[in-house]
């Protein structure tokens, strides 16, 4: 978000830095708001901001696939290989962002009205900058995202993966989902159905999906790929025994996040069924008047003598 912010705001945090630095503050800040407007029309600190912008936004998708519910071990690696050839590309190919700002430059020098510096030699110095800083980030996202053996085996589930050689394609797959499915506990004269129906789904282009083939789908699904549902759950336990409820039991915080985390939105939830069964079973409403022994006794005001006339 800083780096979004600077380039979104460029021309107003020069207009804000130019005029601090012409102010009667003291001369040290006035020298330091003067460097910092003097970095904002430098040539290599645009062009670094907008290499930036343009790789946090590929990790940024990435993440958010991740974390997301609808993320399975079939795709996820695919996900990860996208990003991994994306990087090394954007080495000598420029991203949207900077892109932009290129085209801008060399049109009238200026970036959002702003006079641009470039100096001699930036151009070769941003050039190696930016093969090592992409390099480095491809290498960083090959050790943290390792295939593993099951991910590398689902893949083959996803008709993305598949190849375009017909002959290739015809066995493409058939081991790692019969591996697969033994792993999995499945009997081998299932895990032999689900090789014929994953030929079938293959020939079909993944159209027509087998019923024994659903099944593996169906374990392959609910496996998860990070620890983001973990964390959803811990957060929203943390907003449910808070310290104004700590003396709620652990039953009762287990019932309350079973419907906050799998429960309905309210507005999709319809109560009146329970209300009713509530109602049934002998409750009292909220609209209901209070019952009961009254706790005083009742007196009688003197204006009620009125009414012995």
């Amino acid at each position: 978000m800083s780096v979004k912010a600077i380039l979104r705001d460029h021309k107003a945090l020069f207009v804000h830095f130019t005029q601090c630095a012409n102010s009667d503050r003291h001369s040290k800040e006035k020298s330091k708001f003067n460097g910092l407007a003097k970095k904002l029309q430098l040539w290599s600190f645009i062009t670094e901001a907008c290499m930036l912008k343009y790789a946090l936004r590929c990790l940024k998708q990435l993440s958010l696939y991740l974390q997301s519910r609808k993320a399975t071990v079939i795709d996820a690696q695919t996900h990860v290989d996208n990003v991994k050839e994306k990087l090394p590309a954007l080495k000598s190919e420029n991203g949207k962002t900077l892109g932009k700002y290129l085209a801008s430059f060399e049109s009238d020098k200026h970036y959002h009205n702003v006079e641009i510096v470039k100096k001699e030699g930036d151009e070769e110095q941003f050039k190696s900058r930016r093969g090592q800083f992409y390099q480095a980030l491809h290498e960083n996202i090959e050790q943290r995202f390792a295939c593993t053996d099951l991910q590398q085996a689902a893949r083959c589930l996803c008709p993305s993966s598949w190849p375009a050689d017909p002959v290739t394609k015809a066995l493409y797959g058939e081991s790692h989902v019969a591996s697969m499915s033994k792993s999995l506990g499945f009997s081998p004269d299932t895990t032999a159905e689900i090789v014929m129906d994953y030929s079938m789904y293959k020939r079909s282009d993944g159209k027509s999906v087998g019923e024994k083939l659903k099944s593996l789908f169906s374990v392959l699904e609910i496996m998860p790929i990070s620890s983001a549902e973990c964390e959803r759950g811990f957060s929203q336990m943390n907003l449910i025994h808070s310290a104004a409820r700590n003396r709620l039991l652990v039953l009762s915080v287990s019932d309350l996040l079973m419907i906050v985390i799998n429960g309905p939105p309210l507005c999709h939830w319809n109560a009146q069924k329970y209300v009713v069964s509530w109602l049934k079973s002998g409750r009292h409403g909220a609209l209901d008047k209070t019952t009961g022994v009254p706790r005083k006794d009742d007196v009688i005001s003197h204006s009620a003598k009125l009414f012995a006339l």
